[in-house]
């Protein structure tokens, strides 16, 4: 097969790189829209990114969504010396109107919105906070005062020194990236030019993930040129022609304009974990064309024929290749079994970009290089110097070397056993942007920024006005209230009492007596059921409790869920209930990353065996492939425990990528050491000839991925940095495994690699 592909490709050589310049150039059309000026690549900050596509916790969320308000809405914040001032109050109406007027916003919560119910006179008045604008210092003064007492609107509406202001803006679940993307940008510019001289900013974990949209699609347009930039400049200084940097840069981009023609084809976005796939893919692709190129560069410098070299260089690099590149392959698919639909897509198409890169190193790369002049250099006899030193040191130190690589697994697990999971998306965000600032004025002003909902179920109709299920509300609430993270806890006990205050003199209501189930129905009724909705479901059989913190991280914020939910398991009257909400259910699906994490290295691992098993026919070569990868492997969880570096869903991606990408490495030097071995019965020998044969290209395709995942780091959000140096280091490892105890395995149990 590989020599009828050879023979094929020297005949059509130059027509295979004439449709593979056609395809690159229509796929690039494709994805640029002439119209916008842009490419076809979006990034969506939405919620369903986070969180898996089924389960119990989900069903939660989505059911407490249709009942009462999403509680995944935009913060516009409002600060200044003194808030209620007849400019302010009237500005805050007219943003208001402003916001509640565009298209795609479902609702404002102001307090120009919000519903107030008082006594005046022999009246009660049920209208907006807002409905008319206090003139006066007095009026000023009551409408403060009013405010405060409220206890809906202290810390949700209002800072608690009434120095500032909340505008909670509702969206259409249904609108697109750009839409959604659109609108904050109006909002925005709505709140600079009404808010006058006061500080005015936006904020909330829904912004936090519009505003990591925006930073990704700069940072794709800024990242991934660099990579190319950087693999081309590496090839470069390493093969001394343009041939060697050339044609893996026109591979790897014909099968990444292949793949992302297929993402978006299919509907698909990018979001804060795929927004990587592109570099990974282009890097990842680049190791596979420049083992064929030092490959033919070997064998066209020892006199031969092009034609013939290129048919040599297929016969001895195709077999490798298309192992590694099922392998990593493998390994990318293994993050399918993720629960979280981004980490499956991000694997799925990093498998496919791999198998497509892979084609094109066999293809494109072998075309190119008969079509091309070349003009290699034989490699100097002065480099092998290098080669022999490392395989005289694994040969004779090989005992020294597999103790100290066993020593450092053993810390490296014990390590390991101290990883802790945990996402901080403040974190994510570099310490000189505002977002951090905004977001502790916020939390500093107001009850919180992160909402957490609280849904609680009786066993009955009517229940949540019967008194003895309120008390059950009431004893959770200041139990809630207690706890030091929790800023503000809103519920149905707090309407009934405003309801109470403001109906007292028409229903005679007594102070000191309990509100009984037939008064806690007429004060709903004489309220006509004003934001009643808000609290409690028609049949008053569910009801709902709004909690605000300031935690952000999601080991803080499980651990305060945890808290909640065990306390809500035990209330009595047959209660039950469960902590939803947007942030919380990001938090605990950060939780499913461990498990998901050891499924996907075992499903990888295991199908990794099984492709070497095919390869080598022997159980043992297939284990002694696998070992040195295991090494990087624990180090990277190693450092994750002791550096207390959390596994996030970036960080754990890297384990997948990395083990796919060093497999590679492992199977080039085991491929080559059994040939070797087999014409000269002599380990040593065969040691010192596969370092000679695969260590320039190992070394420099080591060089390359690392030096591409480094250019990570250039963006501006914190999670692409963590991912691309952790990701170059794990590489770098396994290359140093590669050179010193790979071949002192080898050498130790040459016995099983002999050829089968």
């Amino acid at each position: 097969m590989v020599l009828r592909l050879s023979k094929n490709l020297s005949k059509y050589a130059v027509q295979t790189l004439i449709v593979a310049s056609l395809l690159t150039v229509s796929l690039l059309a494709y994805l640029f829209d002439f119209e916008e000026r842009s490419f076809r690549l979006e990034v969506d900050p939405s919620i369903k990114n986070l969180v898996p596509e089924n389960g119990r916790e989900l069903e939660i969320y989505r059911h407490t969504q249709n009942i009462f308000e999403n509680d995944d809405y935009l913060l516009v914040v409002w600060l200044g010396e003194d808030f209620f001032t007849e400019k302010n109050l009237a500005a805050l109406k007219l943003a208001t109107r402003a916001i509640e007027s565009l298209p795609g916003v479902i609702q404002v919560d102001s307090l120009a919105t919000a519903m107030s119910i008082r006594s005046e006179s022999d009246l009660t008045n049920i209208d907006p906070f807002l409905h008319s604008i206090p003139q006066g210092r007095e009026q000023l003064l009551e409408a403060k005062d009013t405010a405060l007492g409220n206890k809906i609107f202290n810390g949700q509406l209002i800072s608690q020194d009434a120095k500032g202001t909340i505008l909670s803006v509702h969206f259409d679940q249904e609108l697109t990236t750009f839409e959604l993307t659109l609108l904050i940008t109006e909002i925005e510019g709505i709140s600079e030019y009404r808010s006058g001289g006061l500080n005015h900013f936006l904020t909330g974990p829904l912004y936090m993930r519009t505003e990591t949209g925006r930073l990704l699609m700069r940072d794709i347009y800024r990242v991934l040129p660099l990579a190319v930039l950087v693999t081309f400049f590496v090839a470069a200084i390493g093969f001394r022609n343009l041939t060697g940097p050339l044609l893996p840069a026109f591979s790897n981009t014909l099968a990444l304009s292949i793949t992302l023609g297929v993402f978006v084809l299919t509907g698909n976005q990018f979001n804060f974990i795929t927004a990587i796939l592109p570099a990974v893919i282009y890097v990842v692709g680049y190791a596979y064309s420049v083992h064929v190129i030092t490959e033919f560069e070997l064998v066209y410098t020892q006199g031969q024929d092009k034609r013939q070299s290129v048919v040599d260089t297929l016969d001895a690099i195709a077999l490798p290749i298309t192992v590694t590149a099922i392998t990593t392959a493998l390994s990318f698919l293994s993050l399918t079994l993720s629960d979280i639909g981004s980490i499956q897509i991000f694997g799925l198409y990093a498998a496919l970009g791999t198998c497509l890169a892979w084609i094109m190193s066999l293809v494109v790369v072998p075309a190119g290089l008969i079509v091309t002049k070349s003009s290699f250099r034989k490699i100097k006899k002065d480099k092998h110097k290098i080669s022999t030193w490392l395989a005289d040191f694994a040969v004779t130190y090989r005992i020294l070397i597999l103790l100290t690589g066993f020593l450092i697994f053993l810390i490296s697990i014990a390590g390991a056993s101290k990883i802790e999971v945990s996402t901080d998306y403040l974190a994510n965000f570099r310490d000189d942007n505002p977002i951090h600032e905004n977001f502790r004025k916020t939390n500093d002003s107001f009850a919180g920024a992160v909402p957490i909902q609280i849904l609680l179920r009786a066993p009955h109709e009517d229940a949540f006005k019967d008194p003895k299920f309120l008390e059950v509300v009431s004893e959770l609430q200041s139990w809630l209230s207690g706890i030091s993270s929790i800023g503000g806890v809103y519920s149905i006990i707090d309407y009934l009492d405003l309801l109470e205050e403001a109906f007292s003199e028409e229903l005679d209501i007594e102070e000191s007596g309990g509100r009984s189930k037939s008064l806690n129905s007429a004060l709903l009724l004489f309220g006509g059921g004003v934001d009643a909705d808000r609290y409690a479901d028609l049949s008053f059989q569910e009801t709902i409790i709004r909690v605000k913190t300031s935690l952000i991280k999601t080991k803080e914020l499980t651990q305060l869920i945890d808290l909640v939910q065990d306390r809500i398991d035990d209330l009595p009257l047959g209660i039950t209930g469960h902590v939803t909400g947007s942030s919380s259910l990001i938090a605990k699906t950060i939780d499913n990353i461990s498990r998901g994490q050891l499924i996907s290295l075992a499903f990888a691992l295991l199908s990794i065996f099984l492709v070497l098993l095919l390869l080598f026919r022997s159980w043992q070569i297939a284990f002694i492939a696998l070992l040195p990868n295991a090494l990087p492997l624990s180090v990277y969880f190693g450092y994750l425990g002791i550096t207390e570096t959390p596994l996030n869903i970036t960080t754990s991606m890297v384990s997948a990528v990395v083990l796919g990408i060093a497999i590679d490495d492992s199977v080039h030097f085991l491929t080559r050491f059994k040939r070797e071995y087999k014409e000269s019965n002599s380990s040593y020998t065969a040691i010192q000839r596969t370092l000679e044969s695969v260590g320039r290209p190992v070394t420099l395709t080591t060089i390359a991925l690392c030096c591409g995942f480094i250019t990570l780091s250039f963006g501006e959000l914190q999670n692409q940095l963590e991912f691309g140096l952790l990701a170059a280091g794990c590489l770098f490892l396994a290359w140093l495994v590669d050179i010193t105890f790979t071949p002192a395995i080898c050498s130790l149990f040459t016995r099983f690699l002999r050829a089968q």
